[in-house]
């Protein structure tokens, strides 16, 4: 069976695995800067024991030889400028008083960002700097994968993990008319989207003191977050206009200068100009200035390692409005995984009021059971729920926005986030989908789609996760394939009384659906 992924990140390790800041692809499979290179970490090593421990892996997921290994044909590149806030113990900790009192901070955090990350030191050295731009690190990843070498070399990849891929290639697609998937073709077909708003930031100086998008929180001494909201009173999110952000800024609160904000829109618009982009996620894992986040980097927010409170569940910015409506205008779709519970409910108001046709995007996504937000009660028949009660995952709220818009939710494969505590609750996974179509069943819908027809793959393989142990790299996709089919078959003999006559398919179109027919049709639908 073939599969398609909304969400993953082949190209961030090889990428920050080069030498140098301008080097390019090889096109030698064995080597660690080449989208085709197997990435393992020796077990013998402590890099190794400390990922299997605190739950960083250790190993390449979604390498393009993997990708062919598999029948894995579609995929939905994120391009990712790593935060610099992932490279800094903060100051207010047990752990960095006393590595600072050793003098060993900086090698400490050199440490720490490799091991977490896999990127050679000299880039955790060059993403701590004041020379790292987001914006340009952005456009030479975009470099990077643009020109490839699209095919290996065939007389480089010596080894037998190598010799399946000697006819093997990627193709970035410039709009979802292009998606032919064959599964006997070795061609990987790829489409581009961005993770974080950070990555529209340039280097400015502001008092005085450098600043790249990271450090908010050193540059608002004087004012609060409530400053940089366009929130100001309980309906204004449905007053917000397209006609509001385009000609009449000046009606909503005050942000950065006007210097600041025209520098973001220009490289927005230079990166639209430049590449066929598909979606953009909002909000990452530190505050951007465009829109809250929500916590997402436990446990090692838990133990002390980095600080993701600044900015942490706040709602969207006049910047991010103007962002937003930049996107949506150009049929760049918006992706609001990692956005703050407030700013998703903000965003959900102004694509509706502005642009209904545009669908909602959750890239890699899981549940919470919960039907909002302050409510801590499970209303399905699982006790105790099983799922990571968390504002990073859908509420109920979100799955029905998402649906009614004709939206599309990947399912991701984290461990963490899905739930899953070890190999005797695997069938966490598969209530993911459980969860979801049922709640689809319960509430309007268009017209003859299938409770079945909104959700995909999305599984964030390469990126800070922990995959299923079951499932740990595409190279597994066929036991996936067999688990889901598996546990759709023991569903659907006792369908849920409220499905309608287009829900009730075939385990196997079931199957189809979730694993690459709905992504296609998606892809093909509104990539344009």
């Amino acid at each position: 069976m073939l599969f398609a992924d909304l969400h993953v990140h082949p190209f961030l390790r090889p990428f920050e695995s080069r030498s140098n800041d301008n080097d390019t692809m090889s096109d030698n499979p064995n080597n660690l800067t080449s989208v085709w290179n197997v990435y393992n970490v020796p077990k013998d090593t402590l890099r190794h024991f400390i990922g299997e421990h605190a739950g960083f892996t250790t190993y390449s997921q979604s390498d393009f030889t993997s990708t062919v290994s598999s029948t894995v044909r579609l995929l939905g590149v994120s391009m990712y400028p790593p935060e610099s806030g992932f490279f800094q113990i903060p100051n207010t900790t047990l752990l960095d008083k006393i590595i600072g009192l050793l003098r060993l901070k900086e090698i400490a955090e050199i440490e720490l960002g490799h091991i977490v990350s896999s990127f050679t030191k000299n880039n955790v050295i060059r993403l701590r700097s004041d020379e790292y731009d987001y914006f340009q690190e952005l456009l030479k990843q975009l470099h990077y994968i643009q020109n490839g070498p699209f095919v290996p070399d065939a007389s480089l990849c010596v080894g037998t993990v190598y010799s399946q891929i000697k006819n093997a290639g990627y193709t970035v697609l410039q709009n979802g008319s292009n998606v032919r998937l064959i599964n006997s073709d070795p061609l990987i077909q790829i489409f581009l989207n961005i993770e974080g708003g950070n990555a529209l930031w340039s280097n400015v100086t502001l008092s005085g003191k450098h600043w790249n998008g990271s450090n908010f929180n050193e540059h608002t001494t004087n004012q609060t977050l409530h400053d940089y909201q366009a929130l100001t009173d309980a309906d204004f999110r449905n007053k917000i206009t397209k006609d509001m952000v385009e000609n009449h800024p000046e009606t909503m609160n005050a942000l950065w200068s006007k210097d600041d904000c025209d520098m973001v829109m220009q490289n927005l618009r230079q990166l639209i100009s430049s590449a066929k982009i598909f979606s953009f996620t909002m909000a990452h894992h530190y505050y951007n200035g465009l829109c809250g986040h929500c916590d997402s980097l436990q446990p090692i927010t838990t133990l002390g390692l980095t600080d993701q409170s600044f900015g942490k569940d706040s709602d969207i910015t006049p910047l991010g409005y103007m962002v937003i409506n930049e996107l949506l205008k150009n049929n760049v779709l918006v992706d609001v995984k990692h956005m703050s519970w407030k700013a998703r409910q903000s965003y959900y108001r102004f694509r509706a009021n502005n642009y209904p046709q545009i669908p909602i995007v959750w890239s890699h996504a899981c549940v919470s059971g919960r039907k909002a937000i302050g409510d801590a009660d499970f209303i399905d028949t699982w006790h105790p729920n099983p799922f990571y009660q968390v504002n990073l995952n859908m509420f109920d709220d979100d799955i029905f926005e998402t649906v009614r818009s004709n939206g599309m939710i990947g399912v991701e494969l984290d461990q963490r986030v899905n739930g899953v505590k070890d190999s005797n609750t695997i069938e966490t996974l598969w209530k993911q989908f459980q969860y979801i179509v049922e709640r689809v069943a319960t509430t309007t819908r268009n017209p003859n789609i299938s409770v079945w027809d909104n959700i995909c793959l999305g599984t964030d393989f390469d990126g800070v996760i922990h995959p299923v142990d079951e499932f740990k790299t595409y190279r597994e996709m066929k036991f996936f394939e067999d688990f889901l089919l598996n546990e759709i078959k023991t569903y659907m003999q006792h369908p849920p009384a409220n499905f309608q006559p287009q829900d009730l398919l075939e385990p196997d179109e079931i199957l189809a659906r979730l694993c690459f027919k709905n992504l296609v049709w998606f892809v093909k639908e509104h990539f344009k």
